[in-house]
């Protein structure tokens, strides 16, 4: 198919190509119905330039404005594990310090979930060799600005990682 049709409750929430779908979602639900994302829940401090910055618990962070977003509402900010980066303890725009959970090695991929504040983040690297996503010393995580996008706060797709996450 070259297009896809997500719904939620019967009601059509996006129609577009796989890839948008996955890269340009326009609800909380679409975006975390298709793959897995790291969600930092927050209220709008700004808006400009189709950038939102986010107030988090973690901190301020910024991505992109995505449909619907005003400031001072509250929000979701999406980043999928492929964009998140680890920073070898370097703080800086979108940069958080983590400490290493767990790494699990999926042969051309290496996961890492680290704890980042009150969050549990995830972090998808390639395998590059023995010990890779194998992090030393200070930990943090962060992601470029255009790589997250933020939402209108909202239902979230029911996929059985939230009952495990609770």
């Amino acid at each position: 198919s070259d297009r896809i049709a997500v719904m939620q409750g019967g009601r059509v929430e996006q129609v577009c190509t796989g890839d948008e779908v996955y890269s340009a979602p326009v609800t909380p639900f679409v975006a975390s119905f298709v793959g897995e994302a790291n969600i930092f829940p927050g209220r709008v401090a700004s808006i400009a330039g189709g950038m939102a910055r986010v107030d988090t618990s973690q901190g301020p962070l910024e991505g992109r404005a995505g449909p619907g977003i005003a400031a001072g509402s509250k929000a979701l900010l999406f980043v999928r594990p492929e964009h998140m980066a680890l920073a070898n303890g370097t703080l800086g725009p979108n940069a958080l310090p983590a400490t290493l959970l767990r790494r699990d090695l999926e042969g051309p991929y290496v996961n890492l979930f680290l704890r980042a504040g009150d969050r549990e983040v995830s972090v998808q690297m390639t395998n590059d060799g023995p010990g890779a996503g194998m992090p030393q010393g200070a930990l943090s995580v962060a992601f470029a600005p255009h790589r997250g996008l933020v939402l209108p706060e909202g239902p979230l797709a029911r996929t059985g990682r939230e009952l495990v996450e609770a």
